[in-house]
């Protein structure tokens, strides 16, 4: 023990050896000491605290999107930034789309609420709308073909909800090669799955605007080499301007299987979405001598003309005769994922990675929106319109 301990000594205080005097310890001895006289204070420079060990873990995660066989944080050449589902609950998002915030030079138009978000990335024109650089994956499979469909962004394709584990936004690299095509980022979430230990969660969420969510989550093994997760949300809200009927109404389903292999494992994926949101556009305005101002009776701060008198309207069918566009289906999604990921290792720098996905549903547009900039002359009116359109 006495070796042990002087050992111990030795490494933490080494003996003195004496130092060559130069002009920069005359003067730092000096100033010192006409500090120690005038009362003064003289500091010497700490070294520098070690990096926290769960900074330390975090820069070695491996991260699989955007790349052939993974690659860890730390010896990446291009932006990764990677959330975990505490992270991404404490950045509080409004949307999937806000979760991109949290990348530098990504920006979402979070205005749009959960659906019909722009997303513009630092370096890369204006989009115009919607998402044109900016492609959100699931399990490393692009949710859509083309990031840049009208009126349909790819963050609306999904909602986050507690069965996300991570997700992974990347920049530049080999993005362009391994991520759809994307040259501008690319987001990619990572679903939970089962393991040895049995998990769940269950949360219920009260808010104003008439706001109540209930969320669940359990994952855990199912036979030897078998697990499973299966988890969700469901909620409902009368939204910021309450149009009489539900604004936000809908919820997620998202289920897990996976298998251990030698080598490697398998896994299989299912997620539906069946989820209703309002929409807003600009409110009506008048122009009187070439100047916007309120329209009257209407006030722009909480008032609107979504409501039960203005839900249902009788637009032309493309087919001949008219149907029926309901207002209150809003901006939502109804869609169906199926989903794998085989991921094989045999050695000697060979590996097999594959992705599967199989989705399909609809994308309405059901909202009301200003049909033009009011025509400039004495007294001009903005008046609403009606607006439909399917992305399947």
């Amino acid at each position: 023990m006495s070796k042990k301990s002087n050992s111990r000594l030795r490494r933490n205080a080494p003996l003195a050896r004496p130092r060559a005097t130069t002009a920069l310890n005359t003067l730092a001895a000096a100033v010192a000491g006409i500090l120690c006289c005038a009362g003064g204070t003289a500091y010497a420079q700490a070294p520098a605290a070690a990096a926290p060990a769960s900074e330390a873990s975090s820069l070695d995660e491996i991260v699989v999107t955007a790349s052939a066989q993974g690659v860890k944080k730390l010896d990446a050449s291009y932006n990764i930034v990677s959330l975990s589902l505490d992270e991404i609950k404490n950045s509080n998002p409004a949307s999937v789309a806000d979760i991109f915030k949290n990348s530098p030079g990504i920006w979402p138009e979070a205005s749009g609420g959960q659906t019909g978000v722009n997303i513009d990335v630092a370096g890369f024109p204006n989009g115009g709308g919607d998402s044109p650089y900016f492609t959100t994956m699931i399990q490393g499979s692009p949710l859509y073909g083309s990031a840049a469909l009208s009126f349909m962004d790819s963050s609306s394709l999904l909602r986050f909800d507690d069965t996300v584990e991570r997700v992974e936004i990347v920049q530049g690299g080999p993005s362009a090669i391994f991520s759809s095509g994307q040259a501008g980022a690319t987001a990619n979430f990572i679903l939970r799955t089962g393991s040895e230990k049995t998990t769940g969660s269950v949360g219920f969420t009260y808010g104003s605007e008439g706001s109540e969510r209930v969320d669940a989550f359990i994952s855990g093994k199912i036979i030897d080499g078998w697990y499973g997760s299966i988890g969700g949300f469901y909620r409902v809200s009368d939204g910021v301007r309450d149009p009489q009927y539900p604004s936000d109404i809908g919820g997620q389903v998202t289920a897990t299987l996976k298998h251990d292999l030698d080598g490697g494992s398998v896994m299989f994926w299912y997620r539906n979405l069946s989820d209703k949101n309002q929409w807003y556009a600009d409110f009506p305005y008048i122009i009187v001598n070439g100047k916007p101002q309120a329209y009257p009776g209407f006030d722009q701060r909480n008032h609107t003309y979504n409501s039960k008198q203005l839900q249902n309207f009788q637009i032309p069918s493309p087919g001949g005769g008219f149907w029926n566009d309901d207002i209150s289906n809003g901006r939502g999604a109804q869609l169906q994922y199926f989903g794998s990921n085989l991921d094989l290792k045999f050695g000697n720098g060979w590996s097999i990675s594959n992705v599967f996905l199989f989705d399909g549903g609809y994308i309405p547009t059901n909202a009301l929106v200003n049909k033009t900039t009011a025509i400039p002359r004495p007294w001009g009116i903005s008046s609403p319109g009606c607006r439909r359109s399917r992305a399947s």
